[in-house]
């Protein structure tokens, strides 16, 4: 005796079988029509597209990516942009995507693309313009949250020192509450984001902290105002920077957009801040960071 479930529960079950392994999706989706329809957009859901050298989960070339139809790229909320992809590509990928919510991308935006859905991003400082004009920040990235910033050591994205003035810029974001760096925007720089005029809305700062590759270490000294202010905090990133770009940056986009993934450093410092804004470990402003490993 066949026993035959109810379509939503079917569906329960497929969906949650799969998880976050979208590895597992395209044996699935050979189930049966009703299945595929259940489970495609799970697949397209959170992807890194790459030219050349990648090869994780989940991935899809640049080339294959562009003949999908609209309608299913549609689908896509957490992009990837690898280095190895052509910016003129990287502009076709994302005018097929309105409908992001997290973007990693080391290429600099076309002037015409606005991204009226997207929560995060994590790029070169560059990619959002800091040095243009005021009105820019809001228009194109309207929800904006979370901004995570970093400048690979070298290679053909390299964007260079940013002016101290330019970070100020950040505050321009209208729906800002959590950014980290990557890279030094200096003391002051991160002081004057904490200020009353800065970010307005920031709930917490963060700097990712290389060990031994960066002055910003264990050994650094920082000013009191920001050692005092319970939304700032030094992330100790274990693995140190040995390459021109750091993996775990991907790394961690990756498991931050994947939604099961445990340990989000963003929760870790928004806990902390509230406690420290209580009165408990109030002078405790350092994070660690454990290296993450492709799922």
């Amino acid at each position: 005796m066949s026993v035959c479930l109810p379509p939503e529960l079917e569906r329960k079950i497929f969906e949650a079988a799969v998880g976050d392994r979208a590895k597992d999706i395209p044996n699935l989706m050979l189930v049966a029509w009703r299945v595929k329809h259940w489970l495609e957009p799970l697949l397209y859901r959170s992807l890194i597209i790459y030219k050349s050298g990648w090869n994780t989960h989940p991935s899809m070339r640049s080339g294959q990516f562009l003949t999908i139809p609209r309608p299913r790229t549609e689908i896509v909320r957490h992009l990837l942009l690898q280095e190895s992809v052509p910016r003129v590509e990287c502009e076709r990928i994302l005018a097929k995507c309105p409908n992001l919510t997290a973007l990693y991308t080391v290429h600099l935006l076309a002037d015409s693309t606005t991204f009226a859905s997207l929560t995060r991003i994590d790029c070169p400082p560059a990619v959002l313009e800091l040095h243009r004009s005021a009105d820019l920040l809001p228009t194109r990235f309207p929800r904006l949250t979370h901004v995570h910033l970093f400048v690979p050591a070298s290679g053909p994205w390299h964007v260079g020192p940013v002016p101290a003035a330019s970070w100020l810029a950040l505050r321009h974001l209208p729906a800002l509450t959590h950014l980290a760096f990557s890279t030094t925007p200096g003391q002051q720089a991160c002081a004057d984001l904490l200020a009353p005029d800065g970010c307005p809305n920031l709930q917490v700062l963060l700097f990712f902290s290389y060990r031994s590759t960066d002055d910003w270490g264990p050994r650094r000294q920082w000013r009191q105002q920001l050692r005092n202010d319970p939304r700032f905090f030094v992330v100790d990133v274990i693995r140190s920077l040995e390459d021109e770009h750091d993996p775990q940056t991907q790394m961690r986009w990756l498991a931050d957009a994947l939604e099961d993934f445990c340990g989000d450093i963003w929760e870790q410092a928004e806990r902390k801040a509230a406690l420290r804004a209580k009165g408990t470990d109030v002078n405790d402003f350092r994070l660690s960071s454990e290296p993450i490993t492709p799922p």
